[in-house]
């Protein structure tokens, strides 16, 4: 599955509403599917949020390295 920021940014904002005790279960929408989390179920939320967390990383990391690579080029001499 593709994860988005946005997802990311979602499931974030779910941990915490449970953990400060905001809200006793969390609903968020992930690919066109309705889940229900409580505050027993944090662990596997936080699970999901790590996979997450990867995904949007590589992606990020792989149009990072579709651009132009950088190239140093240094010259040295004794100063003689």
């Amino acid at each position: 599955m593709a994860w988005t920021p946005a997802d990311l940014a979602n499931i974030e904002q779910a941990i915490r509403d449970l953990v400060a005790g905001n809200k006793r279960t969390v609903t968020l929408t992930l690919h066109d599917r309705i889940v229900s989390y409580e505050r027993t179920s944090l662990t596997e939320l936080r699970a999901l949020r790590d996979e997450m967390k990867e995904e949007v990383n590589a992606a990020a990391g792989a149009s990072a390295s579709q651009q132009r690579p950088r190239i140093m080029r240094s010259r040295f001499s004794k100063g003689l």
